[in-house]
């Protein structure tokens, strides 16, 4: 009598127990239901299309000695996304370089410089990311002519030519310690118009005309490192 009373007693618990299992997956079902688990964030951009990283300001002539390690190379990113460029090429007429890790914000800049010493040294200003070659950009960028391109695999994102080098246009040599830059910043209509002499070179800011043409400058700008 007593086992078949304890029997009973534990069929009735076994009973309570299994239903307070299905009740409490049913409660979270609906909680799911209700309240869904967000959405994965999107990815981060990792491709790019010619145009949406720009050569925005070259230093092929600086005053510094030896001056190829003064040499550097400013971008900018268009696009309204972070552009990662670790292992894209800086490339010159005659040699090219692998770009260490970096991510370039949208609508920033990023400068590849052929030694980072060098660059603080001759712009203690400078409060953006420098990615550090360690070398000369390409063979050492020509102070009379040569050309500048950057690379994402096979697809060539931007490129520009300079003094007797005229195999993208035509710019002409300019004087030591000046740099070419855009103007206005990010113009790329692929043509030499897009190009002026900048007395005061200014990595790290840009060219913005306002609705009266005059000049101002933005920057410096923030830019994430990679990690």
């Amino acid at each position: 009598m007593r086992r078949a009373m304890w029997l009973t007693i534990a069929c009735l618990l076994g009973g309570l127990m299994v239903a307070a299992v299905v009740s409490g997956l049913r409660t979270d079902a609906r909680a799911a239901e209700v309240n869904p688990a967000p959405a994965p964030a999107p990815l981060r951009a990792t491709t790019a299309n010619a145009g949406d990283v720009v050569i925005n300001e070259v230093m092929y002539d600086p005053t510094g000695t030896p001056d190829q390690w003064h040499e550097w190379i400013e971008l900018y990113n268009t696009t309204d996304t972070a552009i990662t460029i670790t292992g894209w090429v800086i490339s010159d007429a005659y040699s090219s370089d692998v770009i260490p890790t970096a991510i370039i914000s949208q609508h920033n800049f990023v400068i590849v410089a052929a030694n980072a010493l060098s660059f603080t040294a001759d712009y203690p200003g400078y409060t953006g990311i420098v990615v550090n070659l360690n070398s000369y950009i390409g063979n050492g960028l020509s102070n009379s002519g040569d050309q500048v391109e950057l690379w994402e695999g096979s697809t060539l994102i931007d490129a520009l030519s300079y003094g007797s080098d005229t195999a993208y246009f035509t710019l002409p040599d300019i004087a030591a310690g000046h740099s070419l830059e855009r103007s206005p910043l990010g113009t790329d209509t692929d043509s030499a118009s897009d190009w002026i002499d900048q007395s005061t070179p200014t990595p790290g800011e840009g060219i913005i005309l306002t609705a009266d043409l005059a000049i101002i400058k933005s920057g410096p700008a923030s830019v994430e490192a990679g990690s």
